[in-house]
């Protein structure tokens, strides 16, 4: 059987498992467009060397912490439910949703890698203490690419609520991290969940949801692909709040008056594919 084939007839497994879960038609409908393209027609952007890595980080000494009780540690409180590793296909369904999303809003085909597991050496201590910058490092001591052609998104077991994303430079990667919470959410972990324990009734009930905590992931690796929160911008360029995931992220997929990302919005995350 053809090359092309295989892949094809894999992707209607995938795309016939995802029906099951109850994805939406239109999104399946997308997505078998996209694998009945063969051959691949050329990009409409220049031919560069673009790469958003996921990464799914268990620290060292992750199994020795205590499951289904809050924990608290120093100024901050923990949370983790069991099973503390991860099924790794269903956060892997929900890295691709989130992914089918951002090339829809940004008019691309961006190049994802496949989830890739990292067992760190380094103590879950460590990672609660220098958070993102310890994601540098475990990269760094990987020997992975520290360019500005990659963008990293790290899912770390035992951060409970930690997010957090550092833009790309002319010299370095840009760096997205999540913890339990989006983690347990995108896995549809039932409560008593890192959501259900770690968030107030503050938060709008979407925030605790596999829906919206695919766009606080999202929030994060935009981040990493150089976008600020809408205060950061030019008063004369601030997009609404409600306008933008980089806002109120917890909208998805509802935003007042556009997809989830403004123009201008797009315009700069575009740059990085310059």
């Amino acid at each position: 059987m053809p090359p092309s084939q295989v892949v094809f007839r894999l992707g209607v497994i995938i795309l016939s498992h995802f029906r099951q879960r109850g994805i939406s038609l239109g999104l399946l409908d997308r997505m078998r467009r996209r694998l009945r393209r063969a051959p691949t027609p050329p990009s409409p952007l220049p031919a560069v060397n673009r790469n958003i890595v996921a990464l799914l980080v268990y620290p060292k000494g992750l199994d020795a912490e205590p499951v289904g009780v809050t924990a608290p540690v120093g100024d901050d409180t923990y949370f983790l439910s069991w099973p503390v590793r991860m099924p790794e296909e269903r956060l892997e369904e929900a890295v691709f949703a989130g992914r089918v999303w951002l090339d829809e809003v940004l008019g691309v085909d961006l190049n994802w890698s496949a989830l890739e597991r990292l067992d760190s050496q380094t103590p879950l201590s460590e990672w609660r203490d220098r958070g993102i910058s310890e994601l540098r490092r475990e990269i760094e001591g990987r020997g992975m690419p520290m360019s500005a052609e990659y963008v990293y998104l790290g899912f770390v077991r035992g951060m409970g609520g930690y997010a957090g994303g550092i833009a790309y430079s002319e010299s370095g990667p840009g760096l997205a991290m999540v913890g339990d919470i989006c983690l347990e959410a995108l896995c549809s972990y039932p409560q008593p969940n890192a959501a259900s324990a770690l968030l107030d009734e503050s938060w709008p009930d979407n925030a605790r949801s596999r829906n919206g905590q695919t766009a606080a992931f999202l929030h994060e690796l935009l981040h990493g692909l150089g976008l600020p929160h809408p205060d950061a911008w030019p008063a004369s360029q601030r997009p609404n709040w409600s306008d933008t995931i980089m806002g109120y992220w917890w909208n998805m997929p509802r935003f007042a008056r556009t997809k989830g990302l403004t123009g201008r919005e797009i315009e700069r995350v575009l740059r990085w594919l310059e």
